[in-house]
């Protein structure tokens, strides 16, 4: 993020492990957090980060098997006639990575079965770690 994103879209949602207003953004980014605690020491520390503003876009602290976070989930998928592919990086430690729930998948289960019922967007998890029972594509 050196230039700051500039010419791309983006958005990160990741386990920062500082709060929300102490994290110094990038030049004309968006904040989405949801005002409650999102770890078990009783802060927020998970929220999420993009150059795009969408004003009254609902931002959830997501309930379930998790390890000592929860995971924060930022709008729903908006139809399009043509929607693009959706890439999507899970950063983040022992909820991305899978602790706590019963298949290894953690928040990210939920997420795949939230977009593939949700959209007709091709939806694809990237990166070089593969873990839990769900697909990458």
């Amino acid at each position: 993020m050196a230039d700051n994103g500039q010419g791309w879209n983006w958005t990160i949602g990741a386990d920062f492990n500082t709060e929300p207003g102490t994290f110094a953004q990038p030049d004309n980014s968006y904040r989405y957090a949801t005002g409650l605690p999102t770890q078990q020491s009783s802060r927020e520390l998970d929220w999420v980060l993009s150059s795009e503003q969408i004003n009254d876009l609902p931002v959830v602290r997501r309930n379930g098997e998790q390890a000592d976070h929860y995971a924060v989930q930022v709008g729903t998928m908006r139809a399009a006639a043509e929607p693009p592919d959706l890439r999507i990086l899970p950063l983040g430690d022992s909820i991305t990575f899978g602790a706590g729930s019963s298949d290894g998948s953690g928040y990210r289960r939920e997420l795949w079965e939230d977009l593939k019922n949700q959209t007709q967007t091709v939806t694809s998890f990237v990166g070089s770690q593969h873990d839990g029972a769900i697909p990458t594509t």
